[in-house]
């Protein structure tokens, strides 16, 4: 098995996978059956929660292209 910095459960949300794809995360999927965000170093870990900074800035993207903007 190889090793990783961090893992953080999955989740259907699509900021969080806009964050996980930016830096590079991949999603394994567990022995448990669940997928979870591996990331492989500190400095990617690091940069994906940095990013949560931005998420207000895409929800207001997303409200804007949903009212056809």
């Amino acid at each position: 098995m190889s090793r990783y910095f961090a893992a953080l459960s999955f989740t259907e949300d699509p900021f969080d996978q806009w964050r996980a794809a930016e830096v590079g995360a991949v999603v394994v999927i567990g022995e448990n059956g669940r997928p979870f965000w591996r990331f492989d170093s500190k400095e990617q870990y690091q940069r994906y929660m940095m990013l949560n900074a931005k998420r207000k800035e895409f929800e207001e993207r997303r409200r804007a292209v949903g009212q056809g903007s």
